[in-house]
């Protein structure tokens, strides 16, 4: 494995570096949480794959997946909610259920993990938490329908994430002496807004949400978690939005004023695409570009990851937003979620990451 991350630089200076999205592959937390002690400063709490997302999620069987499932984690760490396995997936309760506090019991233990692991050692901790439209699809009413199709459930739902997004973000920074951010991971908004997610037939059909209420409730969430920062020295207060690869979705980010944004480098295909992401950018977010490639690493002659780097840079002077931009504003990411293979590759692209991002830094102007 190359050198580790360092932990000397000062916390308060707002500079481009690495980051995860979040799930990692394999089936062992504490595995998961040492990969990301050995290459990152700026950590993503990991989840892992086997509940990542879409089915395996809303299938989730016993409390230890749950913990592991997002939907399962940001549903059972509602306050007033509960939820309960269904014939087809997670069932939304009113008032916590057995299930649920099982959940938090074994998501507590993980915690302790990660604690344990990263100490002292991170400059800042990012919490992913599903995003309104994503949990609300994800989570069934006792009826069988989505949580999405009830407007009461919804407003109910969104209103829980933005106690949570607080909650969770003072919690994390009392344990862990990290400043702490919210990561709002919502690949249904996009599809919720324009009225195109799937019903539970094929004759059903579910209303499309308001452009203006779904980026409200990003901008709650950003709010809370904003308020309840130790620190805001490195500009990352608050929260920043993953997983909508479409320029509608970025359009949302920006009118929610979210901290950031964070899309894959081949989400940018278009004009359209590129102006919307330098939009994103002049206006003041960060951005992550998921950059890193299966199989990078940092290979003798530090090639691929300067290769990385110029790849960013390139970008950077399609936006017309200058080297200055490169150096401070630029999350290097994977380009695909690291939630399969094997634990060594992950650990690879991750410190090709943090090496790309040092290039970025050090070499802006040289790329």
């Amino acid at each position: 494995m190359a050198e580790g991350p360092s932990t000397t630089a000062s916390a308060a200076v707002r500079r481009s570096r690495a980051a995860n999205f979040g799930p990692l592959p394999g089936h062992d937390f504490a595995i998961a949480t040492d990969i990301i002690a050995g290459e990152l400063t700026h950590r993503t709490l990991p989840y892992l794959p086997e509940a990542e997302n879409g089915r395996g999620a809303r299938h989730a069987d016993s409390a230890t997946a749950g913990a592991h499932s997002l939907v399962a984690r940001t549903a059972a760490m509602l306050e007033g909610f509960g939820v309960q396995p269904g014939p087809r997936g997670l069932v939304l309760t009113a008032g916590t259920t057995r299930f649920s506090e099982r959940i938090q019991r074994a998501l507590a233990r993980q915690l302790d993990e990660v604690f344990a692991s990263w100490g002292a050692t991170s400059e800042h901790i990012l919490v992913p938490l599903l995003g309104p439209a994503t949990l609300s699809y994800q989570l069934e009413m006792p009826n069988g329908y989505p949580a999405i199709t009830d407007a009461g459930a919804r407003r109910d739902i969104g209103a829980a994430l933005v106690e949570l997004s607080g909650r969770i973000v003072g919690e994390i920074q009392r344990r862990c002496a990290a400043s702490t951010s919210v990561l709002i991971v919502d690949p249904a908004a996009v599809a919720a807004v324009q009225g195109t997610l799937p019903g539970v037939t094929d004759f059903d059909t579910i209303a499309a949400l308001g452009a203006d209420g779904m980026a409200s409730a990003w901008q709650r969430m950003h709010q809370a978690a904003a308020a309840a920062s130790c620190s805001d020295a490195q500009g990352l207060s608050g929260a920043i939005v993953t997983g909508v690869a479409d320029p509608v979705g970025w359009e949302l980010a920006l009118r929610s004023g979210v901290r950031g944004l964070w899309v894959s480098r081949d989400a940018i295909n278009d004009s359209r695409s590129l102006d919307t992401i330098a939009a994103v950018a002049d206006a003041g977010l960060r951005v992550g570009v998921g950059i890193i490639e299966d199989g990078d690493y940092i290979d003798e002659d530090q090639a691929i990851p300067r290769q990385r780097a110029i790849e960013v840079a390139k970008l950077v002077d399609d936006m017309q937003l200058g080297r200055e931009w490169l150096s401070t504003s630029v999350d290097v990411l994977p380009n695909k979620p690291l939630s399969s293979g094997q634990a060594v590759a992950a650990s690879k692209q991750l410190a090709c990451a943090r090496r790309t991002a040092e290039m970025l830094v050090r070499d802006a102007g040289d790329l």
